[in-house]
């Protein structure tokens, strides 16, 4: 059945959905800051390859979601060599003395993105591109993580929203952002299956060196916890290796209890409150989808459903872009802005988040067809199968799906999963429910109460009684959203 394809290939969304993603689009089009002339970044930036990376790879994925190609583009690619260094790759020249963590993460997200237009275009810009990378700047990392600082008393707890340059220790320039060199590994492998490149023990020796970290004791940054989940998951796949899966469990429940917000976003450091990054809460509802995907249990997609709708649309602005609040607690009951919006990473992770949702809406195994998450649209995979939703979701789990074009093999069988109910499987494809009612439950600490209606957080502005849902915050002017103050958390 794979051959058929798991995932659809072609989306037509529709309704708040795509309004949110084509608000994006145009957000990501912005001339003036990811305008072709504005892309590549001066020698002072600390993080080489990262800018360019993520946008790159927002314009690919969000792209393919609305089928639209980025018009930056061509002039972005004719830029693009001008502006390497003569290894082919951003920034300077350190191997083999140093190895900056900033600029190795960096360029995660530089192959991921040469990868997925490379997919789109099959562009051979983009292979030779990403080989010339993969050559000269991962490959001699080979036999390098062993040294690289794992010990809490070697860091400095500091950092602002875009990390920086740390001390020199050994032969690593590290970072503020804790980790963040991890962030390397789901580029390397994605890039090494779509160019075939072999990596060797390369990956297996930075998982190892990643066992080390006591997380929470270094503070680590949860962006770079999480995407490194994703690659574990990612190297999970290609190998089979049991174990993987298990650390890749691991990681997800420590994160969970000690990295996760009320509403399902994120404390931007394990044990630091600061702020939260929607950059690290899509790469936890791509994590928890690829666990409820690999393992079945509806745990993790149940937890996939309140971050997307109470954590990554609640950091949604009214611009498209995506911005950091304070970090919802017991002791930090009240919803506020930190960052209006964060232009220079967390508005271009947006892109993969909608096609990552979008994408992972629908599975298709053997003759089943499963509703994921019932985003509304038209979905057609590889063999021609073509399926709508029409859905309420998430205000009710009512929610219909006709089988618009049969593929190759007729679908017998369609479950749908909604928050609460977990899988059904429908009468004559169709769930009927009325709308989710506002229930009281106690937060994940246990010391206050917090209001849910389905998979969607309700709080309330200060100084009111009317309940609103966090995820259309996003429709309140920013100059607005500034001042106002969201109670969500309340004495029991």
């Amino acid at each position: 059945m794979e051959k058929y394809g798991i995932h659809p290939v072609k989306y037509e969304v529709c309704g708040e959905f795509k309004e949110r993603a084509s608000k994006l689009w145009e957000r990501l089009h912005t001339p003036g800051i990811y305008s072709p002339e504005c892309l590549y970044q001066s020698g002072s930036y600390s993080w080489p390859g990262d800018y360019e990376g993520r946008t790159m790879l927002a314009w690919a994925l969000l792209g393919r979601l609305l089928d639209r190609k980025s018009p930056y583009l061509s002039e972005a690619l004719q830029k693009y060599s001008r502006s390497v260094n003569e290894k082919g790759y951003f920034g300077e020249i350190y191997l083999p003395d140093v190895l900056d963590e900033q600029q190795l993460a960096g360029h995660g997200w530089l192959l991921r993105s040469l990868a997925e237009n490379f997919i789109n275009t099959g562009e051979k810009f983009f292979a030779d591109a990403a080989k010339k990378i993969l050559a000269d700047l991962v490959m001699p990392l080979r036999g390098r993580f062993s040294s690289y600082p794992v010990s809490d008393s070697l860091r400095e707890q500091k950092g602002e929203a875009s990390g920086s340059r740390d001390r020199k220790i050994g032969d690593w320039q590290v970072s503020t952002d804790i980790g963040a060199v991890f962030i390397l590994l789901d580029g390397m492998l994605q890039a090494s299956e779509v160019f075939d490149f072999p990596l060797g023990d390369l990956p297996r020796e930075m998982v190892d060196t990643f066992r080390k970290i006591d997380l929470l004791s270094v503070r680590a940054q949860t962006h770079a916890t999480l995407s490194f989940l994703r690659a574990v998951l990612r190297l999970y796949r290609q190998s089979g290796d049991a174990g993987l899966l298990a650390y890749g469990e691991r990681i997800y429940r420590i994160y969970r209890e000690n990295g996760m917000t009320e509403n399902f976003a994120n404390d931007n450091w394990f044990m630091r409150p600061e702020w939260t990054e929607p950059c690290a809460v899509i790469d936890s509802f791509i994590a928890a989808s690829m666990l409820a995907d690999v393992t079945g249990k509806e745990e993790y997609l149940a937890d996939a459903h309140r971050i997307w709708f109470s954590g990554v649309e609640c950091g949604q602005r009214d611009s498209g872009g995506m911005g950091c609040d304070s970090c919802l607690h017991d002791d930090s009951p009240v919803l506020q802005v930190r960052i209006p919006e964060a232009t220079w990473c967390c508005t271009m992770r947006a892109g993969e988040g909608f096609f990552a949702c979008a994408n992972m809406a629908l599975a298709r195994k053997n003759d089943t067809l499963y509703v994921n998450l019932p985003v509304p649209g038209k979905y057609t995979f590889v063999d021609g199968l073509t399926v709508e939703i029409v859905s309420s979701y998430p205000i009710g789990a009512a929610t219909q799906v006709k089988i618009v074009k049969e593929g190759v093999e007729k679908i017998g069988n369609i479950k749908i999963f909604t928050v609460g109910n977990g899988w059904e499987t429908p009468a004559e494809n169709a769930l009927h429910r009325e709308d989710y009612p506002l229930e009281e439950k106690s937060s994940l600490q246990g010391g206050k109460k917090i209001f849910w209606r389905g998979p969607v957080i309700y709080g309330r502005f200060t100084g009111t009684d009317e309940f609103i849902p966090l995820n259309q915050r996003w429709r309140v002017k920013m100059e607005e959203l500034k001042e106002k103050r969201i109670e969500v958390l309340f004495d029991k």
